[in-house]
């Protein structure tokens, strides 16, 4: 297993919604390759969520 989470407090959010902790979960095949391209987008992803929200 592989997880990515992302803090509440970074996560634009609307006017009366409730904000939860973003959690992503990869299950990995420990016969197959990882997914690599998978693992990048995600990390990118994150990334420009953290730098978006510093501005």
């Amino acid at each position: 297993m592989l997880g990515f989470v992302t803090d509440k407090s970074i996560i634009p959010h609307t006017v009366g919604t409730k904000h939860k902790d973003r959690l992503e979960m990869i299950q990995l095949d420990p016969n197959a390759d990882l997914p690599v391209e998978m693992i990048i987008a995600n990390l990118r992803e994150q990334i420009q969520t953290y730098e978006t929200s510093k501005q």
